[in-house]
């Protein structure tokens, strides 16, 4: 598993939950060709290595509804938040009733 921070963004009723770890990694695994594929584009004409960071809100229907990009302006120039953006509506996060913040690294080697 590679570890993904989620935070829970609030509380609904006893029931609803943060998404665990588990579904995070499936969810976020349903969209990581594309992930890679906006890495790869955006940083095509570039040395960089070092970590990329995509911050998702999932909402409690599981959707997610804003992405964060953390790069440097070089990537996003590129095109990458926008690219990342459409990648992550692929996400595939079931509904638990609580929103979560999900951060996750793309590390370039």
């Amino acid at each position: 598993s590679q570890a993904r921070h989620a935070m829970a963004l609030g509380r609904l009723d006893d029931a609803a939950r943060p998404l665990t770890d588990g579904e995070i990694d499936a969810g976020v695994a349903r969209a990581s060709g594309a992930l890679t594929d906006c890495v790869r584009q955006a940083g095509g004409g570039t040395d960089f290595r070092g970590e990329l960071t995509l911050e998702a809100r999932v909402t409690a229907a599981g959707r997610v509804d804003a992405v964060r990009v953390r790069a440097p302006r070089y990537f996003h120039d590129q095109g990458l938040g926008t690219c990342l953006r459409r990648a992550a509506g692929r996400f595939g996060f079931p509904a638990t009733g609580q929103a979560t913040r999900v951060t996750l690294p793309l590390t370039m080697q």
